[in-house]
């Protein structure tokens, strides 16, 4: 039997003579480096003056436009050489000036992309994300960089028939986790708490407001926003919002994956590792909307192609992780929350039967009085369930509308009481 080391000796050794005679050829690791890949402690790249436009710009004049040249990158030094024949220079220790694609790199065994890391002169702009967390709203004032949105516009993966694979390139991407580091470590070092951290990360993404002009006038061609772009952007469609919010959470440690709808609901959401009993479909993670601000665990949201289905169309996996473990919270508020509305419906649907016949006499009349005060304790009744209700969406931050318009809550519509005088009256019971 040939063994593995023997393989990879031969493969090595085929690699470099191919190298050599196209032209290139690979610089040996120096001694006590870190390790990437395999033992290897450097990355060298391959390169002829035809390439100078995925080089980075610093190194430009440095290259000799008539050899062929080699790019060496040293992780321990931190710097950058440009070997021409047997002429070394050294560029500076910061990394490029520029943001460039990534360039790839052969190294035995292992295909390696090179992502831009670091951005010597980011163009900044400010952005502002509210959130609610422990019953009060806040704000994440933060900068993003320009040129890194810009390169994540115009390096999009690309689709080949698998969706798994698709959307975890979106959200397992090391150049995308170098630029929400500082974001993640704000929510880790501000929050100690792993339960207020998901709380955080949820919160955050459903406020960012959603994209209905993408939703109703979808353009052609079609671009799905990375992660970074939504928070770029300010907004998102549900899968635009969906993948940011999953990166963030597998950042933060949690096991995490999508929900995926087919038509006619056409939508994504985010499930989140938790205990069994509050996991949606008995897939062991817990529904978690992303669209607008909804009590994570609360499936009773309406959309224009009906309700959340009792299972997904598809679950896409994206990360192993911790268990949201005290979303029990969360999970009893939305069952309140569903049970308040069912109550104040009743009450509504009531005294609507109520006004109707009120609203056929005049209001000083005996029939009048008479249904006005089976009115009143009815009204009471729904007034004392409208203050719970209203207490659980300034927890969470729910508005009254979301998406494009859609009420987040398929309420009744309140009577309409015809006369002024009824309202006078504030609701105080008539003589009988």
């Amino acid at each position: 039997m040939i063994k593995f080391q023997d393989m990879r000796a031969g493969f090595i050794v085929m690699v470099t003579l191919i190298l050599v005679l196209f032209g290139g050829l690979i610089v040996p690791c120096s001694a006590g480096s870190l390790p990437i890949e395999n033992g290897c402690n450097c990355l060298s790249i391959p390169y002829s003056h035809s390439d100078s436009g995925t080089i980075i710009s610093s190194l430009h004049q440095s290259i000799n436009t008539d050899n062929h040249s080699i790019v060496q990158y040293d992780l321990e030094t931190d710097n950058w050489t440009i070997e021409h024949l047997n002429t070394i220079t050294t560029a500076p220790a910061t990394i490029p000036t520029t943001i460039v694609p990534p360039v790839s790199t052969m190294v035995p065994t292992t295909s390696v992309t090179i992502h831009p890391t670091t951005i010597s002169n980011p163009d900044l702009v400010d952005r502002s994300y509210p959130y609610h967390v422990s019953g009060s709203g806040r704000t994440l004032s933060t900068k993003l960089d320009t040129t890194v949105n810009n390169y994540f516009k115009t390096n999009s993966p690309s689709f080949d028939g698998n969706y798994q694979d698709f959307f975890s390139s979106y959200i397992n991407n090391q150049f995308l986790e170098t630029n929400t580091h500082s974001l993640i470590n704000w929510i880790q070092s501000t929050y100690p708490d792993k339960g207020d951290q998901a709380r955080v990360a949820i919160s955050l993404v459903q406020h960012i407001p959603y994209d209905c002009d993408k939703y109703l006038h979808p353009p052609t061609p079609f671009h799905l926003r990375s992660p970074y772009e939504t928070l770029y952007d300010n907004s998102g469609i549900c899968e635009e919002k969906s993948l940011l919010l999953a990166h963030l959470l597998k950042e933060l440690g949690f096991g995490v994956v999508l929900f995926d709808f087919d038509l006619p609901l056409n939508h994504m959401a985010v499930g989140i590792k938790s205990d069994a009993q509050y996991t949606y479909a008995n897939t062991r993670y817990a529904y978690i909307e992303s669209i607008t601000p909804v009590i994570p665990t609360d499936i009773s949201m309406n959309f224009d192609g009906g309700g959340i289905p009792p299972t997904p169309s598809h679950t896409y996996y994206i990360s192993d992780g911790l268990s949201f473990d005290s979303i029990s919270e969360e999970y009893q508020d939305a069952q309140e929350y569903q049970n308040l509305q069912v109550q104040m419906n009743s009450r509504i649907d009531q005294m609507n039967v109520i006004t109707s016949e009120m609203n056929a006499y005049p209001y000083d009349s005996a029939q009048y009085i008479v249904l006005h005060n089976q009115f009143v304790p009815l009204y009471d009744q729904w007034a004392t369930l409208q203050d719970k209700f209203n207490a659980l969406k300034y927890k969470y931050g729910i508005p009254d509308t979301s998406g494009c318009g859609e009420s987040v809550k398929s309420g009744h519509k309140m009577p309409d009481i015809k006369d002024i005088s009824f309202l006078y009256l504030n609701f105080a019971k008539m003589p009988d």
